[in-house]
């Protein structure tokens, strides 16, 4: 079966899909991990930020928001809306990033496996899809608001020095240390 045409564009203040990519982030991820919406979109006028949208004609699928900095490209947001996921859209959304910056490195963190943990089994659905599509353990794990969380890697290996630079790409000089990440080298897994 041939997938519809997944079309790609910068969102924008003057974007109709604001709202619903707003709604897409609040569902879609836990409230220590939101930033601000308004903030979101404050930040992605600088230059190497980009927030995505994906849509299949003016239907939303997805949203990207995306971090780039000398050639690394940190994925602090993917999500597919509820009602496409599974379909193969996440994938089609990670191919179209790699055309989108090719040659760059990406990384992005998800939760830790965690046993005990009432979403586990999301998780470790979650940390399959990216390997799955040749996202790989970097062996850094990100202590955020003490949620600890594995950074994954694809086209090469992202230093801590790396993804320092983005978070200060992110957050800007004044900032950068209120959101300056904890990280370690001893991957939980």
């Amino acid at each position: 079966m041939l997938m519809p045409t997944l079309t790609c564009h910068l969102l924008t203040r003057h974007s109709p899909e604001l709202a619903t990519i707003k709604a897409l982030l609040k569902t879609q991820f836990p409230p220590a991990e939101q930033f601000p919406f308004w903030f979101l979109r404050w930040r992605a006028r600088r230059p190497g930020i980009d927030f995505l949208t994906f849509s299949v004609g003016s239907q939303v699928v997805g949203t990207a928001y995306l971090i780039t900095h000398h050639g690394v490209t940190l994925v602090l947001y993917l999500a597919v809306t509820a009602a496409n996921q599974s379909h193969g859209y996440g994938r089609q959304m990670l191919a179209m990033l790699q055309d989108r910056y090719p040659g760059n490195r990406f990384t992005l963190n998800i939760e830790t496996l965690d046993p005990q943990a009432p979403d586990n089994r999301q998780r470790e659905r979650r940390r399959q899809f990216y390997l799955n599509n040749h996202y790989v353990p970097n062996g850094l794990t990100v202590i955020d608001s003490d949620i600890p969380y594995e950074v994954l890697v694809a086209n090469g290996q992202v230093t801590l020095a790396d993804y320092r630079a983005i978070y200060r790409q992110f957050a800007g000089p004044i900032l950068y240390p209120l959101f300056k990440p904890a990280l370690s080298t001893n991957a939980q897994r």
